[in-house]
């Protein structure tokens, strides 16, 4: 897609098509004490439900306390978006610029100059600040005093205003200055490129963008189910991004990762070039001057949604619509040009890379930002810390401590160790994900801290441990409960670790109708099963080595009756 990626944001490839969310329960056959080697981890989850407890895990993402908060106190939607937004997130005061500036859709860079002096002014002391939101709707946009050629005030914050990232208003459509933020992995965009990327958090009204707050709150590590929606419409101009789209539908053909729906509507009727009466929308992408039935549509809190055409960032302006509209449909993050760009792909998001950065884990702040080449003239909008797949980690019902995250690289072999006492113990080994996925990694309790670590070591097939029909044994329990146990064989003799999920993708939930646990084996483990239930449940059991060698089966079961599906 043009882009030198510094983490998975690009096309990597097809699989086959799923619509899931895993859950993963694993653990180790011996667990042996030794002294730790393991490597820096980059943030330490708190454990929901484990005081005192924390969970490393080997990336991060930017926090609240990170956040430039920018206001304009002449402007009371912006102080109340402001003071709502840092109530919500815990924001540090110290973190608030209060701003003087006259309220108006476009500020000349004359004006603007001073203003972006201040702000620089503040920040030269705050290099703990890695990122800007914007709580004001107007200006949007900042011009040369000679005409309507201009920046987004999103990239004006974050680059200074200079004329190579704009079209200088002669009706030309050239290309504007590369971003360098473009492709990048953005968890610390100052630290690492000396750049904080800026978001609006904007509104029709004061309470529009406040709820723009609320759906991105309630987004925090939802792990959404839902569909993103690519349409290519009969608008050949605006539907330049569909190359993208297909890029997208490939490499998303796998389990547990995105569900989405491409409708090519190239070549059909211009009635059907708009996503209708859905309930689970979390991306749509599409190319029109207008988007129709909006009102039709329930977007999922963390969605994003945009449409190519010239002026969707003009917010307050536009004869065509304003990306106002999808965050009023119930959105949490959009961006538009608020000057003619022209078609190209370069001065929008790159759907494909978007959607990738974002399942990772990343904040909507770092996913848009890094998939927008030519950024200068567009504008970015919604909750800039809205992050539905944010890592996580909890004590569940069984007093087990689980790991939830989408942040494991490609290939990558992960260990999770229980640390106390300065002393690791391997709890799982051979954890990797050969495309992105979901996965909930569950381990003993009895440790004060645990640690998800990047070995260092890449997947390589030793031969993977065998499950098949002879794998199972079944008993039938004195209340009429049917046990079966699940053991693997491994043809080089090394230990065996399980993972096992639900196939349908939601998370398991253990019942007395109904529970899956691992077990102790000698030196090994196992899996066992108890059904008491006749309707059926499908499960999806994985069994590898420390290599990541692995095979699988998925089996429909109930009380009684355990059968491998094809």
């Amino acid at each position: 897609m043009g882009a030198v990626c510094a983490t998975r944001v690009c096309p990597q490839g097809s699989l086959r098509a799923a619509r899931t969310l895993s859950a993963v329960v694993a653990l180790t056959s011996a667990l042996l004490a030794t002294p730790s080697l393991d490597l820096h981890a980059a943030t330490t989850l708190p454990i929901e439900g484990g005081p005192g407890l924390g969970f490393q895990v080997p990336w991060h993402h930017i926090g609240p306390e990170q956040l430039l908060i920018l206001v304009n106190i002449d402007d009371w939607q912006s102080v109340q978006v402001a003071d709502e937004y840092m109530a919500r997130y815990a924001i540090p005061a110290a973190n608030r610029l209060d701003l003087t500036l006259n309220e108006s859709a476009v500020m000349k860079s004359d004006v603007y100059e001073p203003l972006y002096d201040e702000i620089s002014d503040f920040l030269r002391n705050r290099p703990d600040l890695e990122a800007i939101a914007i709580t004001w709707t107007e200006p949007w946009k900042v011009s040369p005093p000679e005409n309507n050629a201009g920046m987004s005030i999103t990239s004006a914050v974050t680059f200074g205003f200079h004329p190579e990232y704009y079209n200088s208003g002669d009706g030309t459509c050239a290309m504007t200055e590369v971003s360098p933020l473009y492709g990048q992995d953005l968890s610390s965009p100052f630290a690492d490129f000396g750049l904080r990327p800026a978001v609006m958090i904007a509104g029709k009204n004061a309470q529009n963008a406040i709820d723009v707050i609320d759906r991105g709150i309630a987004a925090k590590s939802s792990f959404p189910l839902a569909t993103g929606y690519l349409m290519r419409t009969t608008d050949v101009f605006r539907s330049i991004r569909y190359g993208q789209m297909e890029d997208a539908v490939a490499f998303w053909g796998h389990p547990f990762g995105l569900q989405l729906d491409y409708r090519d509507n190239s070549e059909g009727h211009p009635q059907d070039n708009y996503v209708r009466d859905a309930d689970d929308v979390l991306y749509y992408f599409t190319g029109l001057a207008k988007v129709d039935y909006l009102d039709t549509l329930r977007f999922l809190p963390g969605a994003v949604a945009d449409h190519l055409t010239s002026s969707g960032g003009a917010l307050t302006t536009t004869s065509q619509m304003s990306i106002l509209r999808w965050l009023e449909a119930g959105a949490t993050g959009s961006y538009g040009t608020v000057t003619e760009p022209c078609s190209t792909t370069d001065k929008f998001a790159n759907v494909d890379m978007l959607m990738q950065r974002y399942f990772s884990g990343a904040t909507l702040l770092d996913a848009y930002w890094q998939s927008v080449r030519m950024p200068g003239e567009g504008i970015f909008v919604g909750d800039p810390l809205a992050q539905p797949w944010a890592p996580k980690a909890r004590v569940n019902a069984s007093g087990q401590v689980e790991l939830i995250t989408t942040g494991m690289l490609d290939y990558h072999i992960y260990k999770v160790t229980g640390v106390n006492d300065g002393v690791s113990t391997v709890l799982l080994n051979g954890v990797n994900v050969h495309a992105p996925q979901l996965r909930v990694l569950t381990v003993p309790a009895g440790f004060k801290t645990y640690k998800l670590i990047d070995t260092g070591k890449t997947w390589v097939d030793h031969g993977a441990p065998l499950l098949t029909d002879d794998s199972i044994t079944s008993l039938r329990m004195p209340d009429g409960a049917s046990r079966f146990q699940v053991r693997a064989s491994d043809p080089q003799n090394n230990d065996v670790y399980y993972s096992f999920q639900l196939a349908s993708g939601e998370l398991l939930e253990q019942s007395e109708d109904f529970s899956a646990e691992l077990l102790p084996d000698g030196t090994r483990s196992l899996v066992e099963i108890v059904s008491r239930s006749s309707t059926p449940t499908d499960l999806t059991i994985m069994a590898f080595d420390k290599w990541g060698s692995e095979s699988q089966i998925t089996a429909r079961i109930t009380k009684g009756s355990f059968d491998i599906l094809p």
